[in-house]
């Protein structure tokens, strides 16, 4: 067995993708902060902030599980392999071994259901319940990836979940405006996913599996990932006008305009059998996401403070 260094076991985790994990939970706590200070709920506590931060920590080691899971299940399955140039390549470089990615998921696994269950203990049994469907959402998630289902799966366990989960750990009550509000910031992530699969049909169509970029093909695909990246700002812009959220978040919807429009233009260029032109569309939307939501909270934020600041 090979000596890693500790960058190798965080690299093996893909940090990249974490924008996927935190973004909804960050947008969520700045969204309920927004709230408190413009009087549509009561003050939010210390403990309150605290069991947010743990959620939050909780959610990015919960990805880093559902990372390494993800990759072990398909470099069994053949979905990643030495030949197929935009797979992972812990496993098929022989870099990692597969029971070394095994047991790096159980503990990943281990250590976020652990700050599930202090979440749980401390604020009451739907916590609980959100933290075990989140668990068997990323444990199911190769089988249903492989059966089309990847997006729906990954639309519910870092989106409405986290969501539900940490604007009840912030107010102490389900608030259905902050769900509404994760629906942008779950597609821009479910992009991310339909960016790789979009760009590799050919490769998971040798292995035998069937994603949703697969199935409707090509031209669809495009549209989809399009759709998925323009009715974000949509939404926003409705919420902005029915006074859901602050005018100044018209501001953090123009600064992520520009990466959007750029990645846009990368998957217009993508033509069946020639996808080296969204070869690392999956990473350009995560950064996406990340402008998209910093800028968010930043603007949330700030609103939150000034209103304080001027009661």
């Amino acid at each position: 067995m090979s000596v890693h260094t500790l960058k190798d076991w965080v690299i093996a985790t893909r940090p990249w993708s974490f924008p996927a994990s935190t973004m909804p939970v960050a947008v969520t706590m700045a969204y309920c902060y927004y709230r408190s200070s413009a009087g549509m709920a009561g003050p939010i506590s210390s403990d309150q902030w605290i069991y947010s931060a743990l959620a939050l920590l909780s959610m990015i080691l919960f990805q880093a599980a559902g990372n390494t899971w993800s990759d072990l299940h398909d470099f069994r399955h053949g979905v990643d392999t030495a030949a197929d140039s935009f797979s992972v390549k812990i496993l098929t470089s022989g870099q990692f071994s597969q029971r070394e990615i095994f047991t790096l998921s159980i503990v990943l696994f281990g250590l976020a259901s652990s700050l599930g269950v202090i979440l749980a203990f401390s604020c009451g049994i739907e916590i609980l319940l959100l933290g075990l469907a989140g668990v068997a959402l990323a444990v199911l998630y190769p089988f249903l990836k492989y059966n089309a289902f990847g997006d729906a799966d990954i639309f519910m366990t870092y989106a409405l979940i986290p969501t539900a989960g940490v604007s009840y750990l912030m107010t102490g009550s389900y608030i259905p405006e902050a769900t509404v509000l994760s629906i942008p910031v779950g597609l821009i992530t479910v992009a991310i996913l339909h960016a790789n699969n979009t760009r590799d049909v050919q490769t998971d169509r040798q292995a035998g599996i069937k994603t949703l970029a697969m199935i409707i093909g090509n031209r669809a695909s495009r549209v989809l990932y399009v759709a998925e990246l323009v009715v974000p700002f949509v939404i926003i812009g409705v919420l902005i006008a029915t006074g859901m959220l602050p005018v100044a978040a018209c501001a953090a919807c123009a600064v992520a305009m520009l990466p959007a429009v750029r990645n846009i233009r990368m998957i217009a260029r993508a033509t069946p059998g020639n996808h080296m032109q969204i070869c690392d569309l999956d990473k350009h939307t995560a950064q996406l996401q990340l402008i998209f939501s910093m800028s968010l909270c930043l603007a949330l934020s700030v609103c939150a403070a000034f209103i304080s600041f001027m009661a």
